[in-house]
Order: structure tokens, then C-alpha cells, then sequence
């Protein structure tokens, strides 16, 4: 490796007025021959690793900001050739529809070397429409990624395009993937099963749940199970008669509600789990209570010894029986009654997290003076946040109720209906609850939010709206015992 740098003509001398251009992303594109400079002349180049080092010179430019790379690469071929292994070798994101012309000519002006190059391949839900010859061409540029770690795709039209021109076939090529992420997955169809026949560690396919994904189900997943560590579905397979364990699996999720019974199979097939997001389907309370007893009974001694976030509904959660202490309970409570309080407190007895978030939906009077039984398991808390329902109507009074009897340090209220400001919210928090050191309260309106937040021996309230008509600059401090 070889890198030379050359003297700048007194046309693009530093020391003239000219106005300094800062390089775009499409510069990736543009080869040292195409600029106005030429390399073919060895006289008066300076070669950079002569007086730094090869190694010396490798390690810099492996830690230049990405403009800088840029700017770099033009200076000589050397410099171009290994500063475009570094941009291949990088996380790709393909923001702009624009660019996906010139990356697909890079890449396969040289495929053969370029192609196994890449690594991580992404195209957002933002990206424009895609012209059908540039998915061709995108096509053609992952038939060469051979090396390929990670792809991410969340364009529909992109995918539907894609799979057009035989995604499905190019997916099979792909002998090191270890990531794949696919929004719109039913466009892949059965074909997926077959298909995906790849060590992957994480996989993540969504998809509208009017048009099911037909391919997935466990025997999709059963020659991934070795290596599986996240799984992300829109809902959960259909469990087979025979068990299937996931041995390095940490992270779980479902997006739409299923059967407590089958996500509670499913997580036992789990060891190593540390986190999971689901939600389950609803039940009449003799069914919550004895499916809760069911599992207590089979699986009284199971544990997880990393098992360190859960997001779930109370009354999964209590029909779940993970008894074991957990860090960290997104909970979300559609239903204040005696019932679901009585769950919620199994449920934070359990556990013992020491972070909890609720989603709590107060919809009738009465439900208001259950509040101060809410959170009598929470003895261990010390991190809350709670966000209430648009119907709710919160009072202070509400919250230090809810919070009185807990050592709460770092406290977070989120509502559309809070009933007073801010700055008459907060002290009346402070003031009941002595062991708190930071209080936010955002209002969760469609035109003003507002953040309160406590810093030592203030409170700082910023006001602003999102309305044009209106527009407020005021900030202001209230001093509690200064």
C-alpha cells in the first residue's frame, strides 16, 4: 500500500480566495480520474508513508470523520482504493433514491472485488420510489455483496421490487448474513421458509397483519434456533407439539397480542433470556387466575439468570409468573380495578424491579381512589415513569397518592390531561416526596409540551408550543428552599 500526496495547483491553493467546497456522499463515486487533477506525473509527490509508516497512515484514515475520508480519497488512486474498502466495509444506509444509481455503478464497476466488500446494507421507509432499473441494478449489486453481515429493509416498494426480480434467490447467496430485517415481510410469502437457510443471530420481519406472513412459522425458525439471539415478529408462530429450544436467544418480541399460554411456552424455550416485549390477549379473571396457577405449578424452579427487561400488560405479566427479580417492567394497565391492582402487586413482589414504567388509563371516577393501592409492591423502585390515558385528568394529589409511601429518586409524568402547570405540579411533588432528585412532567398535547425537571436546589420549566399562532419564549426558574 502505497499513498503520495501531491501539491495542490495555485488554482486550488489554500492560499487563495477561492471559495472551500464541502464533499458530498456521491464523492464515494468519483474516481480521481474523474476530478480535474491527474496522478499520472510522479515528479513532486510526496509520499505519506515514507515519512509516517504504512501502518501509521492506514490507522488514520480509518479514524477520519466521513467528509474528510472523502476529501482524502481524491488525492491520489492508492489513497482512493483504500479509503473506498473503508466506505464498503461501513454501515450503508441508502437515504436518497439519487444515490442508489451511482453506488449500484461503483460497486459493480469492479463487483467481483468491490461486491464481497460489503457489509451492512440498509434501506429506510423514507427512501423515495425507487426507478425499476436502479432496482435491477440493486439486485445485482447484492447477488455480489457474497460477504454480506447485515441487511436491513424497510421500503415496501423497494422489497416488492425486489422480490420482483428474485430477492427471495439472492437471499440464499448469502452464506454470511448474521442480520436481516425485513418491514413488509408478506410480500416474501411462503418462499421464506425455504429460503432462509443462514446462521442468522438476529431476524426481524414485520408485516400487516391483514396479510399474514404465510412462511413464517416454527419451522422457519427451527434451523436457526442454534444460532438465533433476536427474534422480532409481528405475532408469534404456531407452537409444534415438540419442544424447540433457542439456546443463545436474549431478546424477544411480538408486536400484536397472543395467548399468554403460547408466549409463555415460548420464553421457556429461551435460557439465556434478557429481554422481552409482547403483549397477551384478554381474558375473563378465572381464566388470568388459573393459568397463573398452571404455571406456577409446571414451572416453579425456572429461572433466567440474565433476564433483565419485560414489557408487557398486568395481566400477562401475573399469568407469566416470572418470579425472579428483574431490573427493569414496562407495564401497561387498560383496566383499574380491584382485580388488576391485586396482579400488578403480585407481579412487582415477584420481581422486584428496581425501574418501572406504567401505562395507566383511568376512564371512570370511582377507579381514582384506588390509586393509593396502585403501587404497594413497588418497595424497590426508585426509577418511575408514568403516562396516563388521554381520558385521565391528573392532579398532584393523584401522583404524591400514588408515590407516598415509595423511595422514589427519579420520578417522570407523561399525560394529556394534567390538570395544572408545571410550575404549580412539580413543588407539590417535592414537597410530599422527600427522597425525590429529578421530577419531568411533559404534557402530552398535540400543540404545547412541556418539560419540568428538577436540578440541584431548582426547577427549571421551558414552555413552547407547536402552534404558529402561538409562540412563547419565556423560561423561568422557581426556587424550592434556595
Amino acid at each position: 500500500m502505497r499513498f503520495v500526496y501531491r501539491p495542490r495547483s495555485k488554482q486550488s491553493s489554500p492560499m487563495t480566495t477561492s471559495p472551500q467546497t464541502t464533499p458530498s456522499v456521491s464523492d464515494m463515486y468519483t474516481e480521481p480520474g474523474d476530478s480535474r487533477e491527474t496522478h499520472d506525473n510522479p515528479e513532486g509527490k510526496v509520499s505519506v508513508p515514507d515519512v509516517l509508516g504504512p501502518d501509521i497512515a492506514y490507522l488514520i484514515i480509518t479514524m477520519l470523520a466521513r467528509n474528510d475520508l472523502l476529501s482524502f480519497m481524491r488525492t491520489c488512486w492508492e489513497a482512493y482504493a483504500e479509503c473506498m474498502k473503508i466506505l464498503l466495509l461501513s454501515d450503508i444506509v441508502l437515504k436518497d433514491s439519487a444515490l442508489i444509481s451511482g453506488f449500484c455503478a461503483c460497486v459493480l464497476k469492479d463487483a467481483s472485488t468491490r461486491g464481497p466488500l460489503l457489509r451492512s446494507l440498509s434501506f429506510p421507509s423514507a427512501l423515495d420510489k425507487i426507478p425499476s432499473e436502479n432496482i435491477r441494478a440493486l439486485c445485482d449489486v447484492l447477488s455480489s455483496a457474497r460477504k454480506l453481515e447485515k441487511l436491513f429493509i424497510s421500503n415496501a416498494h423497494a422489497l416488492r421490487c425486489m422480490h420482483f426480480y428474485s430477492l427471495s434467490s439472492v437471499l440464499t447467496m448469502f452464506t454470511e448474513l448474521k442480520v436481516l430485517e425485513v418491514r413488509g415481510a408478506q410480500v416474501l410469502g411462503a418462499e421464506l421458509a425455504q429460503d432462509i437457510r443462514i446462521p442468522l443471530t438476529h431476524l426481524s420481519l414485520d408485516w400487516e397483519i391483514q396479510r399474514p406472513c404465510t412462511g413464517v412459522s416454527m419451522d422457519t425458525l427451527e434451523f436457526l434456533a442454534p444460532s438465533l439471539q433476536v427474534l422480532k415478529l409481528t405475532v408469534i408462530p404456531p407452537i409444534p407439539p415438540s419442544q424447540l429450544t433457542f439456546p443463545s436467544m436474549h431478546t424477544l418480541s411480538f408486536r400484536i397480542p397472543a395467548a399468554a399460554a403460547d408466549i409463555a411456552t415460548f420464553i421457556r424455550a429461551c435460557p439465556k433470556l434478557r429481554s422481552i416485549s409482547c403483549q397477551t390477549t384478554s381474558a375473563p379473571a378465572p381464566s388470568v387466575e388459573a393459568l397463573r396457577q398452571r404455571h406456577e405449578r409446571k414451572y416453579a424452579k425456572l429461572r433466567w439468570e440474565h433476564l433483565d427487561y419485560v414489557s408487557a400488560d398486568v395481566p400477562g405479566l401475573y399469568q407469566l409468573a416470572l418470579r425472579q427479580p428483574t431490573r427493569s417492567i414496562d407495564a401497561t394497565m387498560n383496566d383499574l380495578s380491584g382485580h388488576s391492582i391485586q396482579w400488578l402487586t403480585t407481579v412487582l413482589t415477584d420481581m422486584q424491579p428496581t425501574h418501572l414504567q406504567l401505562h395507566l388509563d383511568i376512564t371512570a371516577d370511582h377507579e381514582y381512589t384506588l390509586l393509593e393501592d396502585l403501587l404497594r409492591g413497588a418497595t424497590r423502585v426508585t426509577c418511575l415513569k408514568l403516562h396516563f390515558g388521554y381520558r385521565s385528568r391528573i392532579s398532584p394529589e393523584h401522583v404524591v397518592s400514588i408515590v407516598r409511601s415509595l423511595s422514589i429518586k427519579h420520578l417522570e409524568i407523561a399525560g394529556r390531561a394534567i390538570t395544572q402547570g408545571p410550575d404549580s405540579f412539580v413543588p407539590s411533588l417535592t414537597h410530599a416526596i422527600s427522597s425525590v432528585d429529578f421530577v419531568a412532567v411533559t404534557r402530552l398535547d398535540n400543540d404545547i409540551s412541556i418539560p419540568s425537571m428538577i436540578i440541584p436546589g431548582e426547577i427549571v420549566v421551558s414552555v413552547w408550543s407547536r402552534c404558529p399562532e402561538v409562540r412563547w419564549h419565556d423560561r423561568y426558574n422557581v426556587w424550592l428552599n434556595p
